[in-house]
């Protein structure tokens, strides 16, 4: 998908939103750093990383902790590739925290 909209899109920027593939586990934290090279890979202007599985009710499941996540927002800043931060984020404290980390953060 993000390779046809880069090639019909021309230079317009194109952004992807992503949940944690899997359990919430190692292997899934492994999956979901894949899944984001994958979409570097195909030519992704930035990633934002909403912290919570597939399938996680929103109210029920509380976004995941920072150092669960950490590895796959560590593997698209590597790339150069823009991260953005969404879920949970309900003081200036958690905006702040994400932005000495380099990342951007979504408010929903």
């Amino acid at each position: 998908i993000i390779k046809t909209l880069k090639r019909n899109l021309y230079n317009i920027p194109i952004s992807a939103k992503i949940r944690i593939v899997g359990k919430g586990d190692k292997n899934s934290i492994q999956e979901s750093i894949d899944f984001v090279c994958a979409l570097e890979q195909a030519g992704v202007n930035a990633v934002t990383i909403h912290a919570r599985r597939v399938g996680d009710d929103v109210v029920s499941v509380p976004a995941k902790s920072w150092d669960t996540v950490e590895p796959v927002v560590q593997a698209l800043q590597r790339t150069n590739t823009p991260v953005v931060w969404n879920g949970d984020l309900y003081f200036r404290k958690d905006i702040e925290a994400m932005k000495e980390r380099g990342v951007g953060v979504m408010l929903a």
